[in-house]
């Protein structure tokens, strides 16, 4: 059940259909929408003095209160016109960087909307991304910042066996509750004790199923891709509205460095994508 849903705003700009995605979801669970301003007062000091004078610091506080009221009165404005609960607030300080507070806020709600942002470096959204998936302890649902238009009810879980992945299946089930298809797939499963059983997918199948969702289990070849690229595909081709997936089931560092599912669905994903860890 969801019932309270959560937007950070992390970059001094709302991500339009992020924001729209979370108005969406508030108005189809009557859930209340929390959006946050998150602005760290954090001040790098100048090496040949140790210290900035005190006029400076000053002024970047004055500045960042009325950037970010100016911000917080727009969002609010908007969300009335919304027709949604919600609450609408600044968050800052000096002891926390913008993810850290983000994901303070995220731990009192029962989901993240993630809206990303065009003309942000990828390189700064990704931490955003990773710092509250991690650090949070709750489903983040990542949108687009230009998100492709699918018409089915149909939603693709990424499957494995693994923590992250039950994870996010467990989180997701309120939003596949409304959807008329849910495909399960499993890239190139194998078989075994350790792996996915002797039947593939029945198992999780026999679960959904349970919960009165219409499952459809599918394995999908590799072929030359990744698995990451592998799902995509699959769900592209489905029209999907949804993807699900675990998280961040290798380490960040390794994934940063040669890649993941996690890594390549935010790179490439033009869906939503729940991810849980």
């Amino acid at each position: 059940m969801i019932k309270s849903i959560y937007f950070p705003v992390l970059a001094g700009e709302v991500a339009d259909a992020g924001l729209a995605v979370a108005c969406d979801l508030a108005r189809e669970h009557d859930a209340h929408l929390v959006v946050v301003v998150c602005i760290s007062a954090v001040t790098p000091i100048v090496a040949a003095w140790s210290t900035y004078p005190m006029a400076v610091y000053d002024t970047l506080a004055e500045a960042a209160q009325v950037s970010s009221s100016r911000l917080l009165a727009a969002i609010r404005e908007r969300l009335s016109k919304a027709g949604v609960s919600f609450e609408a607030h600044v968050s800052d300080t000096v002891w926390m960087t913008t993810s850290e507070i983000a994901a303070v806020h995220a731990r009192y709600c029962d989901i993240t909307v993630f809206g990303r942002l065009a003309g942000l470096d990828a390189r700064v959204e990704s931490g955003y991304f990773s710092d509250l998936l991690l650090q949070s302890g709750r489903p983040l649902l990542m949108v687009p910042a230009n998100p492709a238009t699918h018409g089915t009810d149909t939603a693709v879980i990424g499957w494995k066996p693994t923590r992250e992945a039950t994870r996010a299946l467990h989180d997701a089930q309120p939003l596949l509750q409304r959807m008329k298809t849910v495909q399960v797939v499993l890239v190139a499963p194998k078989v075994g004790d350790l792996q996915h059983g002797e039947l593939p997918g029945a198992d999780i199948a026999a679960h959904l199923a349970r919960h009165g969702m219409r499952v459809d289990v599918v394995e999908a070849p590799r072929l030359q891709d990744s698995t990451g690229a592998t799902l995509l595909r699959h769900a592209r081709e489905q029209g999907a509205a949804l993807l699900v997936v675990g998280g961040y089931g290798h380490r960040r560092m390794r994934e940063s460095v040669f890649g993941g599912v996690t890594r390549t669905l935010f790179d490439q994903a033009d869906m939503p994508v729940l991810f849980s860890h």
